[in-house]
């Protein structure tokens, strides 16, 4: 005769992950948090950077100013964070955008022009 034992269930060991959150927009920052010397890639203060669809039609913009970047009525600190609210404006989903590839042929053209006036 044999011997049947009862044997309990293997409990799991595996670790469940925790629910990935959807990215979200940076959150714009008050003025007094600007930098106190702006990057030195930017345009001057009142330049407005506009992105273009492959047609030439205006897809979104921001202008900069002293106090930041201004898009869709927010300041923002950096260009990476107003190109990082364009994209989820635009329904991009990006995690990560960079700001100066973002707006870049509008920075390229920014540059051009403030060369052009010294």
């Amino acid at each position: 005769m044999s011997k049947k034992t009862k044997t309990q269930p293997k409990k799991s060991t595996k670790k469940t992950a925790p629910a990935k959150e959807a990215p979200t927009a940076p959150e714009p920052l008050a003025a007094a948090s600007a930098p106190a010397t702006p990057d030195a890639r930017l345009p001057p203060p009142g330049t407005l950077l506009q992105k273009l669809d492959r047609h030439g039609a205006v897809r979104c913009e921001c202008s900069v100013q002293e106090d930041g970047i201004h898009y869709a009525g927010q300041i923002y600190r950096s260009i990476s964070a107003a190109a990082m609210a364009a994209a989820k404006d635009l329904g991009l989903a990006n995690k990560t955008q960079n700001g100066f590839t973002f707006w870049g042929s509008a920075l390229r053209e920014a540059a051009e022009r403030a060369k052009q006036s010294l």
